[in-house]
């Protein structure tokens, strides 16, 4: 009895210190969220102006540029998949 006693005081212990522990990690948290304004930068609420005048201010272009073609290599009979299976005869 006594040692059931004890294992339940020591996991007591346990879930307290984790509880606590917890504790200051959502305080740790809501901290940060608050230094960094992260609610705005995830525009929880709604768009946020301040957000989209950030890059606007950047001297980024506005518009990308125009997509470029990519020439293809067109494949050469020793890398085709039938060129492998025709060479394999089976007799």
């Amino acid at each position: 009895m006594e040692v059931a006693l004890k294992r339940r005081a020591i996991d007591r212990q346990a879930y307290d210190e984790a509880k606590a522990r917890k504790s200051e990690i959502d305080l740790k948290r809501e901290a940060i969220y608050r230094e960094y304004n992260v609610s705005d930068l995830l525009e929880l609420t709604g768009q946020v102006d301040a957000n989209d005048d950030r890059y606007i201010e950047d001297d980024r272009p506005s518009e990308l540029p125009p997509a470029t073609k990519h020439k293809t290599k067109p494949r050469t009979p020793s890398s085709s998949p039938k060129a492998d299976r025709s060479s394999r005869c089976i007799n």
